[in-house]
Parts: structure tokens; sequence; C-alpha cells
């Protein structure tokens, strides 16, 4: 049964990836402007079910220069400690 569901499972994002893959830059970015509004919300449950102070515990570890790939709306940043040095990588506007 868990060999039929991880087959199922890869069709399942294969599926996906094909349909992203057709579709125009254009259709990304009003899909994407469709969400941006419920993201925070969505966002909201796995914060409260923990995921905030694992991230906070984790980040507490870092030390030097710490490189942050794909900072999106930054929520990591708070929890670096201050003496961290951290360049912001984003693809934004990246042709």
């Amino acid at each position: 049964m868990t060999s039929e569901r991880n087959a199922q499972k890869v069709l399942y994002w294969k599926s996906k990836t094909r349909v992203v893959e057709s579709m125009t830059k254009e259709q990304i970015r009003q899909t994407y402007d469709r969400i941006a509004n419920w993201y925070d919300l969505i966002e909201m449950v796995p914060e409260l079910l923990g995921v905030r102070r694992l991230r906070h515990e984790m980040l507490q570890r870092a030390s030097g220069k710490v490189l942050e790939v794909a900072a999106g709306a930054g929520k990591n940043l708070r929890d670096y400690p201050r003496t961290c040095q951290i360049p912001r990588v984003s693809n934004m506007g990246l042709k």
C-alpha cells in the first residue's frame, strides 16, 4: 500500500509540475496575486502549530555571515542573532 501511495504522490507532483510549466509568466503572476491576500492566513496555521518556535530555535544557532536565499517576506530575519551579517538574495525581477 505504501509504494502505491508513493507512486500516486509522484504522479500528482509530476502532473502539477507540468501544469506550472505550461503556464505563462502572466498566468503565474495572476495566480500568486490571487492567493497573496490569503497567504498570511494560510501561513498562520503552521505558525500556531509550532513552526515559529522551531524556526526561532534553529536560527538562534546561526553565527557569522549567513546567506538568506529566497528571503521572501523576511520571516526568518527577526530570529537570527543580532551578531549575524545577513545579505539576502531573491529572484524578484530577475529574468
